[in-house]
Parts: structure tokens; sequence; C-alpha cells
């Protein structure tokens, strides 16, 4: 991980959250933007093929069908969940794009309750800035994307691989549709975070760094998770401002990661998601994102065997 753009990475959120301070809107605030920077600025390679233009089209679409979806189809919440994600998905499909967090995008005002169009016009900014560092980035031959030719295995044809693809999505669908109406049943609202989702779909990817450590996944999820509640906490209380609070959760998620040996770019955002989490549901985050995280994994591995090929 370069320490250069780690640092850059937390002032991109601390300006997001800053922003939201000074024109008192928390819909400006979208956590994955600590993911998408970490993914595409500090690794050495992209966590997901992506190209510039992905990072800022594909999350500011999706903001957008979060915002549709809430205001315009009166469902249940787990309905409305599972739209939101098919529809996104749909999306990457006809794009080809594999900017995982757009599906977090799309579910995050609909946890959150937002309904602002200002929330993806700020997805459509931040983004646009992670974009254009980017380009900057590989003008000066520091970019990490690397084109890589994804191939299917050629005992399958067109239309098996296919089958398999939409099987594997289904069962992906199933679970955060399960953990949606779940979340709302037991009144755990945070349950369904939405980095949640990215680290369940990365998890059960075989062959993946996640895959291997389940267990070191879970904890460094858990523990970003409280890190952020913990700052968030202390700016509530008026000890530092927020985006203070939102920045050091950032750098010291990045310390978690460095412990572990294991990049998680949804555990960064994780650290974020308290700056928008009501004062009083600060201190039960953790225990939603350890509970969250928990069902999210063990069905994970249920549905989707170690030797699984799909």
């Amino acid at each position: 991980m370069r320490l250069d753009m780690l640092v850059c990475t937390a002032l991109l959120v601390m300006g997001m959250c800053l922003s939201a301070e000074l024109l008192e809107s928390s819909a400006l605030i979208f956590p994955e933007i600590a993911a998408l920077a970490f993914g595409a600025w500090a690794t050495k390679a992209r966590p997901w093929m992506a190209t510039n233009l992905d990072m800022w089209l594909s999350p500011s679409v999706a903001g957008v069908v979060g915002i549709a979806v809430g205001r315009w189809l009166p469902l249940p919440f787990a309905c409305q969940a599972a739209a939101a994600f098919a529809l996104v998905l749909a999306w990457l499909w006809v794009t080809r794009s594999a900017v995982l967090p757009s599906i977090s995008a799309a579910i995050l005002p609909l946890v959150a309750g937002e309904t602002s169009w200002i929330y993806p016009l700020s997805v459509c900014v931040f983004t646009g800035i992670i974009m254009l560092v980017c380009y900057i980035l590989d003008w000066r031959g520091l970019g990490n994307y690397t084109r890589v030719a994804l191939k299917s295995p050629p005992t399958l044809s067109a239309g098996r691989q296919a089958f398999v693809s939409l099987l594997r999505w289904g069962r992906i669908l199933a679970i955060a549709t399960f953990v949606a109406w779940l979340s709302r049943h037991i009144g755990w609202r945070f349950l369904l975070a939405p980095p949640l989702i990215i680290a369940c779909i990365t998890f059960v990817s075989p062959g993946g760094p996640f895959r291997s450590r389940p267990v070191a996944l879970y904890l460094v999820v858990v523990a970003c998770a409280s890190l952020g509640a913990g700052l968030a906490w202390c700016a509530w209380q008026g000890w530092m401002p927020l985006f203070l609070a939102a920045g050091l959760a950032c750098m010291g998620s990045f310390l978690v990661f460095q412990r572990a040996s294991l990049p998680c770019p949804p555990a960064a955002a994780l650290s974020v998601l308290p700056t928008i989490v009501p004062e009083a549901l600060i201190p039960w985050y953790p225990l939603h994102i350890a509970a969250g995280a928990a069902v999210f994994f063990v069905l994970g591995a249920l549905l989707f065997p170690a030797k699984a090929t799909a």
C-alpha cells in the first residue's frame, strides 16, 4: 500500500465529510468513497476490473437508482433492496463493469432512509475526483489499473457460463434480500450495512484472499467498524469535528489492514459509515456490523462451498 495515496484517500474522505458539515446535509456522505479511493489509488492492482470512466459512471448511476427506488417503488424494504441490487447488477452486466461498490451506492440510501437528489450528485462529484486523480496517476505512470482478460473454463459453453453466472448472482441476491428482511424484522438497521454486501461478494469468489482467511476477514471488518464508531462517538461528544473523526477512522483502518496483511476496501467504508449513523445508534453500530457480517459470511460459506466452481 502506498502511504502517500493512503493519506490522499483520508483527505478526500475528510473533504467529503467537511462539506456535509458545512452544508448541514448528511446526504453528501457516501462512505464507499473510502473503498473506491483506496482501491483505485493506494493498492498495487485494483481489487476490481474497472476503467477510470467506470469508477465514475457506475457508482453515479447506482446512486440515482437507489434514490429512485426509495422514492417511487412503494414496496417492503427487502423488496426495494432486492430491486436496487438487481438493477445495478444489470447495469454492470450491460456495461461490462466490475465496480462492485456501485451496489453499495444503490443500497445505502434505502438503509439510511435518504431520498434527497443531493446524494447521487455527491457520489458523482467525489467519484469524479477519484477518476481525475486516476488519470493523473496514469499520466505519471503510477496507475494501478491492469487490463486482465477474464477467461471462462474451456469446458463451459457460452450458454453454460451464463447460467453459472446467473446462479452465482442469484444466490448472492438471495443472501442480501434475506439480511434486508432480517434487519427490519429485528429492528437492526445496519445489519444490512451496504459495504458488508461487497465484502460478502468478494468472500464467495473462489481463489480470492478473503475466501482463504474468513476469520481474519471477519475480525478486520468488526475492528474497522468499531474504530469508526468510537471516533464518531467522540465527534458527537464534541471532542473533535466529524470530518477529523472520519479521516482518523480511514487511517486507522489502513493500519488494521497492514497489521492483518489483508487489505479490505469494504472495511474502510465501514469505518466511515458511522458518520451518518444516528447518535443513539452509534454504541450499537459495531454489534450490528458483527452480527451482519456473521450472517453474510456464514450464509456465503453454506451457499458457496469452498470446492464449488460457481
